[in-house]
């Protein structure tokens, strides 16, 4: 029981200190797009940190950007891997159509589904 504790203490300040640093590289970055902003290597950087604290909107307009410098970028290659990540992972918050869906839903009786009990429906209240 002591060694798991410990062993999930140094995780978490290993997962805490690792994130400190992408946060001060971010940082370091942002300083250096605000002189170098066409510079294709620095968008792709950011972006592949963002990747990794999972920020996808930040991530997708950083290799957007890089994009745009650059339309033969790897930039391509990785956003389209971000992509697939979001879809495969995040499909309810991403999918478009799903989203669709969830807002008709929401807007049917605000939320609240009622049937009588004789055909096996019941009252679901509060899911949004």
């Amino acid at each position: 029981m002591w060694a798991e504790f410990v062993k999930s203490l140094l995780k978490n300040t290993y997962l805490r200190t690792m994130k400190e640093d992408i946060l001060n590289r971010i940082a370091q970055l942002d300083e250096l797009l605000d002189k170098e902003s066409g510079n294709e290597e620095l968008w792709i950087e950011r972006g592949t940190l963002h990747w990794k604290l999972q920020d996808w909107q930040k991530c997708i307009a950083d290799f957007d950007r890089a994009i745009s410098l650059n339309e033969y970028s790897t930039a391509v290659e990785l956003r389209q891997m971000a992509m697939d990540t979001i879809a495969y992972y995040y499909k309810d918050r991403y999918n478009p159509w799903f989203l669709l869906l969830i807002s008709k839903i929401k807007t049917y009786n605000h939320g609240n589904f009622q049937r009588n009990n004789s055909s096996g429906w019941r009252t679901v209240q509060g899911l949004w």
